[in-house]
């Protein structure tokens, strides 16, 4: 079946990144992804791609990446090979071991006319009982699947909790299990994230916080694959009569308010995107109300906050009790992961 296309002739296809854009503002996503209109690069993006590219060499040779190109563009990115503990890692000096396979990338069909599309860092059959290797033909047999994460903070890292209702752990988790045969099994995934730290004004990479649980089978088909269908669907919808314009993009899908100046920087598209542009916004919709929210509504908003009462500055977020981690695992066995 013809799948939907964008206007450089590629496949519209859902990932776990493009469905964050579609959630976070759907005109940006129309933006990016149907007009294929570049995104700046930030700092954060570099690190991330660089880290990877780093962490796939060094998986599949035992050495870092020796391109100037690589060194130049992220230097600290090169801190993975001093800082990180190869015990901690599921590969050795040599390189991967152990019935690992590195970079698994898979598009499968999701709904009509569109695909859904992954990659996957690390994956391995092993033994659910014992954590082993093992061969697909054991009737113990699992799926591992390993994914890397960067961040500059740990707060935004999950907790076993929280990743085991991931809906991306859990459609990587039913794309690959299909790929298996393993439908109806536990996965488990593991999220490893890498924190950047910043010491005596250089950049340092470290490892902190690695979550593994395994995740039952009903719960990677409810968090994962049904609300990846849910959002292929929403915007197949919104697609398919799509034309290639920054005006058809405006007039059809909504513009989140709360994202034009997301993590501190605006957004990259406001001079195209009519939010920004006078009265073209009296027909735009605010995501929450079913009222129009013209321009002078934001206006009017944004004096009020200004002219509001400054508000208490934020607790710091305790460490978590005892009690907090203790629910969590009670969570877990609820779900039927061993913890």
């Amino acid at each position: 079946m013809t799948k939907l296309k964008t206007a450089k002739g590629r496949n519209l296809n859902l990932s776990h990144s493009s469905r964050e854009t579609w959630r976070s503002c759907n005109r940006r996503h129309g933006f990016v992804k149907w007009l294929g209109l570049p995104e700046p690069t930030t700092e954060a993006l570099t690190y991330g791609t660089s880290v990877h590219y780093g962490l796939e060499t060094l998986a599949k040779t035992g050495e870092l990446p020796d391109k100037p190109k690589w060194r130049e563009s992220s230097a600290y990115a090169r801190a993975v090979g001093r800082a990180v503990t190869i015990s901690e890692l599921p590969f050795g000096p040599e390189g991967i071991e152990d019935g690992w396979q590195a970079e698994h990338q898979f598009v499968n069909p999701m709904v009509d006319l569109m695909d859904v599309k992954g990659q996957i860092d690390l994956h391995r059959i092993e033994n659910r009982h014992t954590g082993e290797a093992t061969t697909a033909d054991d009737p113990d047999a699992i799926l591992h699947i390993w994914d890397w994460k960067t961040t500059g903070s740990l707060r935004n890292a999950e907790t076993p909790l929280t990743l085991a209702n991931s809906p991306q752990a859990s459609v990587y988790a039913y794309e690959m299990a299909k790929h298996y045969g393993f439908e109806g099994r536990p996965v488990k995934v593991t999220f490893c994230w890498l924190v950047r730290h910043s010491a005596k004004g250089e950049r340092v990479t470290a490892w902190h916080d690695i979550k593994q649980p395994l995740i039952p089978w009903e719960r990677i088909v409810e968090q994962g694959h049904e609300e990846f269908v849910k959002t292929a669907e929403e915007q197949v919808a919104a697609y398919s009569e799509g034309e290639y314009t920054v005006a058809w993009v405006n007039e059809n899908l909504e513009a989140s308010p709360s994202a034009c100046n997301k993590w501190g920087r605006p957004c990259p598209f406001a001079d195209k995107c009519a939010i920004n542009q006078g009265p073209t916004i009296e027909w735009i919709k605010h995501r929450n109300t079913e009222e129009p929210m013209g321009l002078r509504d934001i206006r009017n908003r944004a004096k009020a906050k200004a002219q509001a009462p400054a508000a208490e500055a934020p607790k710091p977020t305790p460490k978590k009790s005892r009690d907090a981690l203790d629910y969590e695992l009670s969570q877990l066995e609820e779900m039927g992961a061993p913890v």
